[in-house]
């Protein structure tokens, strides 16, 4: 369902890949309002280089794991 709000089809897709592998990550992640994801979002393709993006993923991943949104809030 598509309530108009940007969501998972616009994450990058290897964030998506590694929250597919988290299923506790995967699940926090499904609960974040627009304004959470429009910020994870920016997180995540906010880097500079690939070894940045992939260490921004990890911690997005580790982070959501433990239902932590400091990060993004």
């Amino acid at each position: 369902m598509h309530n108009g709000n940007r969501g998972a089809e616009d994450m990058p897709i290897g964030l998506l890949m590694a929250l597919a592998q988290h299923e506790k990550a995967m699940e926090n992640f499904s609960r974040l309002d627009a304004r959470q994801m429009e910020r994870l979002r920016e997180f995540a393709i906010g880097s500079a280089t690939g070894c940045e993006a992939k260490r921004r993923i990890d911690t997005a991943v580790e982070r959501l794991e433990k239902n932590d949104t400091d990060f993004i809030d």
